[in-house]
């Protein structure tokens, strides 16, 4: 009803390989979920737009970290405060226009961080929720 030596170092050789295989994939997974958590919060954001601008009163346009835009053509709306963490770009093909009653007028946002695929998202009106099929 024991083990025998040879049962026993069997297992420690099998435990051993799978430590081997999986120990140098920790730093990448540690990464990985980082830069996953970091686009999750860049998406409530985007979520919140419509709340929060109905909460404050005010018009928000969302001018994304890209090039700029004419901000003359943009004089009623304020921009709107992103935290964008570190390494990550949100790049939007036109301004993302909120009105101040949580109206979110739609548009097409592209997030990029240089050690993952680019994520490109489709806000839907009226709320600016994200299109889960795009």
């Amino acid at each position: 009803m024991g083990f025998t030596l040879i049962e026993v170092i069997v297992v420690l050789v099998i435990l051993g390989l799978l430590a081997g295989l999986v120990l140098p994939n920790m730093p990448g997974l540690f990464e990985s979920a980082t830069r996953a958590t970091e686009r999750d919060r860049i998406l409530d954001q985007f979520a919140a737009l419509g709340a929060e601008a109905l909460r404050q009163g005010r018009d928000f346009a969302v001018l994304g970290t890209g090039p700029d835009f004419d901000p003359s053509a943009y004089m009623d709306f304020e921009p709107y405060p992103f935290v964008v963490p570190e390494g990550w770009e949100v790049l939007v093909e036109e301004p993302i226009l909120v009105r101040a009653n949580g109206v979110c007028l739609g548009g097409t946002v592209t997030l990029r961080h240089a050690e993952a695929p680019a994520t490109e998202l489709e806000l839907v009106p009226p709320l600016c929720g994200v299109d889960p099929d795009a």
